[in-house]
């Protein structure tokens, strides 16, 4: 049974398959939908019915698991007021997928005559399977500006919830405080210490939403992901907690599991080419191109200063060599790509080589960084361009016009960018076609390069970003 709350119609089909857009096709699609009679509304032009809008869109996740018998999809539309993360629902649907898997493509029409101009839309979607207590839900809070007729948002890709598993989901919250949630569709109840309490479901543009039926215990659940954002007080701030499962009882067995393998530093070199590793106290230097071999034990420890270390390295007849480890960046002399640190090598009295060390990708992973510069035109604001990779392959940000994200992987002579995906809304020109000037650049293979200042450089200059 289809329920409605201000929706025209929702129109609900599989693809046989579903090909991500390429970045450089980002751009308004014109839609017919259906009234509610069903028979066809031709367009008019602005891709709606006369007096209707619609927001089309696709849902899909990337885990290779089929949905029982019982699976549903949900859809909200959401406005919000300015600063607000509280909307406003706008229309909404669900339906049973009935045998059907995703991705599975969704039309939601609405009134604008309700939304005011103001306001901010988003949409929320939401795969439930019963058969599996799995759950998908929205990542982020992606919204777009009212006032499209016609709005095509290209694929969502939902996660997997934790909060989902029949079992409780333990969280630690970065102000100390811990608790257990357990899902029991529509509603989640968090346990702590010996009181447990009951949350409801409430709409939210990303994850899933919950609150406090009463003025006890904590105030607002927002699960996203593997994480999960709580209010211990009403209108207090957010906290933010991590999701861990419950650990067992070690057992004699466990004892008996091998130690995990210790991290490995590495660091390399060029002209003579030489790589140092080091790890769990032990280092080994291969040098002039692999015919120099020289492997021993760290022995001792020195800080020259705040930014610098030094290693001595001892094999069973002494001293073997040195290694300073300055944390500045470094560029690598060769491919241009940029590390944390910057080495130096010492064997004996006079031989000293130097290069660069760490790992390349923690320069990148964990900032967002504003894109200042587009092919050498300055971007206009006030919307900021925004790129944010999250060193585990997946890099995501806001186009001058829409939401896109795509994967990427780093090599020695840069960043390999996959076929990425975005949002399709449409704005002013200038902006349309800077926004397909910089997705245009974002793909395949690109030098990478953060100098002394921390500005990063994609495509020798291409692209200008620096941390916010």
């Amino acid at each position: 049974m289809l329920t409605q709350q201000g929706v025209s119609h929702l129109r609900l089909f599989v693809t046989p398959a579903y090909a991500f857009f390429p970045f450089a096709t980002a751009a308004l699609l014109l839609t017919a939908g259906c009234g509610q009679n069903g028979q066809a509304v031709q367009g008019d032009g602005t891709g709606s019915a006369a007096g209707t809008a619609s927001v089309t869109f696709a849902v899909a996740y990337r885990e290779r698991i089929a949905l029982g018998d019982n699976a549903i999809v949900e859809a909200q539309l959401l406005a919000f007021e300015p600063g607000s993360d509280r909307p406003e629902l706008v229309s909404e649907a669900r339906e049973p997928f009935n045998g059907r898997q995703v991705p599975i493509d969704l039309t939601l029409t609405y009134d604008p005559e309700a939304v005011a101009t103001d306001r901010e839309l988003a949409v929320s979607g939401r795969i439930l399977d019963p058969d599996s207590a799995q759950v998908w839900i929205t990542p982020e809070d992606a919204r777009f500006p009212a006032g499209n007729p016609a709005a095509d948002l290209g694929v969502i890709m939902l996660v997997r919830s934790n909060h989902a598993a029949s079992d409780d989901t333990a969280y630690m919250c970065d102000d100390g405080q811990s608790f257990s949630a357990r899902y029991h569709a529509p509603d989640i109840t968090l346990t702590m210490g010996d009181a447990a309490y009951i949350l409801a479901s409430v709409p939210a543009a990303s994850g899933a939403r919950f609150e406090a039926g009463s003025d006890e215990g904590p105030r607002a659940f927002w699960s996203r992901g593997e994480g999960a954002l709580v209010r211990f007080e009403t209108d207090g701030e957010w906290v933010q907690c991590q999701s861990s499962a419950y650990l067992p009882e070690e057992s004699e067995s466990d004892a008996d599991q091998p130690e995990p393998e210790p991290a490995v530093y590495t660091a390399r070199g060029n002209e003579p080419g030489w790589i140092l590793r080091l790890a769990g106290g032990e280092a080994e230097y291969l040098g002039d191109y692999g015919e120099t071999r020289l492997s021993g034990r760290v022995t001792g420890r020195a800080a020259l200063d705040e930014e610098t270390n030094v290693l001595t390295v001892s094999g069973d007849d002494g001293e073997l060599f040195t290694i300073q480890i300055t944390h500045t960046i470094c560029q690598d002399s060769m491919a241009g790509l940029s590390y944390p640190d910057t080495v130096t090598i010492t064997l004996g009295d006079v031989e000293t080589y130097s290069g660069c060390g760490g790992d390349a990708e923690s320069l990148l992973a964990g900032e967002v960084w504003r894109v200042t510069h587009v092919a050498g035109e300055e971007v206009p604001g006030p919307r900021a361009v925004t790129m944010e990779f999250d060193g585990q392959g997946r890099l995501s940000g806001q186009a001058p016009c829409n939401r896109y994200s795509a994967s990427y992987q780093m090599t020695g002579e840069g960043i390999v960018l996959g076929q990425g995906v975005s949002t399709r809304m449409a704005c002013a020109g200038d902006l349309m076609a800077l926004e397909t000037t910089f997705l245009g650049i974002i793909q395949g293979s690109l030098p990478a390069s953060i100098d002394t200042d921390g500005v990063l450089s994609l495509g020798e200059g291409r692209i200008i970003a620096v941390r916010e």
